[in-house]
């Protein structure tokens, strides 16, 4: 059954390895799924080019990124039929860019009529056996449910943890509170291991729903 999700939503997530862009988002067009086309959302897309000076319109630094394209068919089926999307491509390591961005985007939603879904989408820990996963994966789950943009930031950048999607969770987390969040709740973590995955090379994953 369709849930009551808002039908504009913002997706970012990491750019794929050996892209150039630090910054990109899809301007116009459609994603398509197997499931049909979700349009994207231009009026909301050419408010955030308008507002991020490096933040540029470039529809080929989406081929290859998997972080956006995973969620489209779990949106469509679940969500309502007039869904439209800005996916973000973040590739930046740029904590003054994080914060511009984020404050972008806060913008943009207070701007709108309706709601807007903001989505991060990122893995967790990688490649590493599940007991040091684990570990580590608690670190960024304790950030991400405060909704601590810094911390995050400072424990991928100095090398502790490993998360791929750390730049698009930490501008989401930041635009969440300039919005009103004040938490994030854990709603179910879980590793490659439990899916039938080498248990000495696992990968992170958890839901967190920001409130």
């Amino acid at each position: 059954a369709r849930v009551a999700l808002p039908r504009r939503c913002l997706i970012l997530g990491p750019s794929h390895a050996g892209s150039s862009m630090p910054w990109s988002l899809m301007a116009a067009g459609a994603y398509r799924t197997p499931l049909g086309d979700v349009p994207i959302d231009e009026a909301c897309a050419q408010a955030l080019l308008s507002r991020c000076s490096f933040l540029e319109p470039d529809v080929w630094a989406q081929r290859g990124e998997h972080a956006v394209e995973v969620l489209l068919p779990f949106l469509q089926r679940l969500g309502p039929r007039d869904l439209a999307v800005v996916p973000i491509v973040v590739g930046s390591d740029n904590s003054e860019e994080f914060r511009l961005m984020a404050h972008a985007l806060a913008q943009v939603i207070r701007m709108q009529e309706e709601p807007v879904l903001l989505i991060a989408s990122s893995d967790l820990s990688h490649y590493e056996p599940r007991r040091a996963g684990h570990a580590h994966d608690r670190e960024l789950i304790d950030a991400l449910r405060r909704l601590d943009d810094a911390r995050l930031i400072r424990s991928v950048q100095d090398g502790s943890v490993l998360m791929c999607g750390y730049g698009a969770a930490a501008c989401v987390l930041r635009a969440a509170r300039e919005l009103g969040a004040r938490r994030g709740t854990l709603v179910r973590y879980g590793t490659s291991a439990e899916a039938g995955g080498d248990p000495h090379s696992v990968t992170g994953y958890a839901g967190i729903i920001i409130s």
